[in-house]
């Protein structure tokens, strides 16, 4: 903002319960603290200062406004001094810093001065003071009344009327003609009667017409439209920021017609009011986004602003006063601080902020992925669909008829795929309110049964599970059953319900390796016998060496699954349906949800 007209450093005394402050502030300032502290003080000494209110609507009172605090013993004028340090950018011949001075006393201002930094006002010549003057600050008070939403139309009128002053005086002059046509017998009794000329007409002055206007609104792809006041206080909330941003870009447009600068500052009480919790998030982000080309000052309650990311251009200071009720503000956050006065938001505000992120982070898993509104079975890689793709061709006429019409899909993503992956798709789909049906398939290994227990644990999850959301393992074939009935702690992969005479093969291609002794320790839990080897106790449990020499103490190489898959693709029909029989079980089970 170094190209634009900005408050640097802001200096108040004896304003409220305000004695003597002083705040370097930046782009975006946020000022935290309990009710009562003198936060909104701060943005109603800064409406004081550019509008001459108080509170929006009030004009300054210095019987109510002067402190409370000032000495009795000071022999000092009893003055309200409100001093800006502005920076005035360098398209101006006197760039720099300026003290920018307002003095009130019980009459009203007393005095104003506008300084460098040498402590000589601007020339004769200077733009400086019209421009400064120019400034808008808009404030926004905490209660957001009805009576402030006219203002802020009556404003939208003020501000456009000059881009809308031609094609204004042709409807009205329209409208008009139209009124005055429906009320001639009107015109010429008083005519008659009177003898005066008298019409009903459109006033010049459009202020009080837009003050009755109002925002219909409808919710997207609907065609009822609802009067905004109509709607909850947090719609309504939401629609003035962009109000207040439009009137913004109308000001600067005006710049560039040659009026001298009018920057817009706004001055914010909690914009969080009437908004959910963690829709504040997104008003607070908003507001960081404004803060590019708007200065803002907020007061606020909520973890949405006061714990987002820390920039160059933000700052978050902490309102508190003392034991005879003087304003302090630091721009320190010392967060013990804030736990002991804020309550208990501060203690739940951390796991906000972690939901936010996880908001955050599936809808980018939206945006990434392609999760179309229809049946759905989610599986961790590739090999993994092409094996139920072909199992399914196989075994399953009616699910494979729906894979080609596009009524069912299996996915997952080649390059973004793993257990982990599908906790993060079933939970985004859950999150885009999807409503057909999806079955998340884990492997029966320590990574599947790690995120399978995730997932199901998981609130989003458990709360939409009985919508058609399913978690499981992979169906063990009527083989792995058997083993299961001995070694209830085997685990297993999908190529694990191959065929032996497939194993067999694998085993030739050197596409299978050993588990290691501490994966066969984990399948022999609950069985371990100091006195024996794992062997010895496997070969009893196992006496079958097919069994046990390929899916218990044998595993597919990861690099290998590829070539595992393309070879049952290109086997005979009669051979790929021999090596996919102990899919059987897995397929049944996939008919029995995707299939009334």
């Amino acid at each position: 903002m170094e190209s634009r007209i900005h408050i640097e450093t802001i200096h108040i005394e004896n304003f409220r319960s305000i004695r003597n402050i002083t705040v370097n502030v930046s782009q975006m300032n946020v000022f935290v603290g309990l009710n009562d502290v003198g936060k909104s003080n701060i943005l109603k000494a800064l409406n004081l200062f550019f509008n001459g209110q108080t509170d929006h609507g009030k004009n300054f009172d210095f019987n109510r406004d002067f402190t409370m605090l000032f000495s009795r013993k000071s022999h000092r004028a009893k003055e309200i001094i409100i001093e800006l340090q502005v920076f005035i950018p360098g398209n101006f011949k006197e760039s720099g810093v300026y003290s920018w001075k307002k003095t009130w006393r019980r009459d009203g201002l007393y005095k104003q001065e506008i300084l460098n930094d040498m402590g000589k006002p601007p020339s004769a010549k200077s733009k400086i003071p019209a421009s400064l003057n120019r400034i808008k600050y808009r404030y926004v008070p905490a209660v957001k009344s009805s009576e402030y939403y006219k203002y802020l139309l009556s404003e939208l009128y003020l501000t456009a009327a000059g881009t809308l002053s031609d094609p204004l005086v042709t409807a009205t002059r329209d409208f008009a003609k139209v009124i005055q046509d429906y009320t001639e017998q009107i015109h010429d009794e008083v005519s008659e009667k009177i003898g005066i000329d008298s019409k009903l007409t459109i006033p010049r002055d459009m202020t009080e017409m837009f003050r009755v206007l109002i925002f219909m609104t409808s919710n997207s792809g609907k065609d009822k439209f609802i009067p905004l006041d109509m709607r909850g206080d947090g719609i309504q909330a939401r629609h003035i920021p962009i109000v207040l941003k439009y009137l913004a870009d109308k000001e600067q447009d005006k710049r560039s017609q040659g009026f001298v600068i009018a920057e817009t500052i706004w001055g914010y009480e909690e914009p969080e009011n009437g908004v959910e919790l963690l829709r504040a998030f997104d008003v607070a982000e908003s507001f960081h986004d404004y803060a590019k080309q708007i200065q803002i000052f907020v007061t606020t309650h909520s973890p949405a602003f006061y714990q987002q990311e820390k920039t160059a251009d933000s700052k978050v200071f902490y309102v508190k006063n003392n034991t005879s009720g003087e304003t302090s503000v630091s721009d320190t956050v010392v967060p013990y601080e804030l736990l002991e006065t804020m309550g208990l938001m501060p203690v739940v505000a951390p796991l906000i902020v972690e939901e936010k992120r996880k908001i955050e982070r599936l809808n980018q898993i939206i945006k990434e992925h392609v999760l179309n509104d229809v049946d759905t079975l989610f599986v961790e890689g590739k090999t993994d669909k092409q094996l139920l793709e072909m199992a399914i061709e196989s075994y399953s006429p009616s699910l494979h008829r729906m894979i080609k019409t596009g009524a069912f899909k299996i996915y997952t993503r080649e390059d973004k795929g793993g257990c982990e992956a599908i906790v993060d798709w079933v939970l985004a789909w859950i999150h885009m309110g999807n409503r057909s049906k999806t079955m998340a398939i884990f492997d029966k290994d320590e990574a599947g049964i790690k995120a399978h227990d995730r997932l199901i644990e998981n609130d989003i999850y458990k709360g939409k599970k009985s919508n058609g959301n399913r978690v499981c393992f992979i169906e063990p074939s009527d083989v792995i059953k058997d083993v299961l009935s001995r070694v209830n702690s085997y685990q297993y992969e999908i190529e694990h319900l191959l065929s032996f005479d497939c194993w067999e093969i694998m085993k030739n291609e050197k596409w299978i390796q050993e588990r290691s002794d501490n994966e066969l320790a984990k399948i022999l839990e609950g069985h371990a016998d100091k006195n024996r080897t794992n062997m010895d106790i496997l070969q009893e449990l196992v006496p079958e060496d097919i069994i046990r020499n390929t899916i218990i103490l044998c595993e597919p190489k990861e690099n290998s699954k590829d070539s595992i898959a393309n070879m049952i693709k290109k086997a005979p029909e009669e051979n790929k349906m021999e090596y996919l029989s102990g899919f059987q079980n897995m397929i049944k089970k996939i008919e029995e949800h995707f299939i009334e």
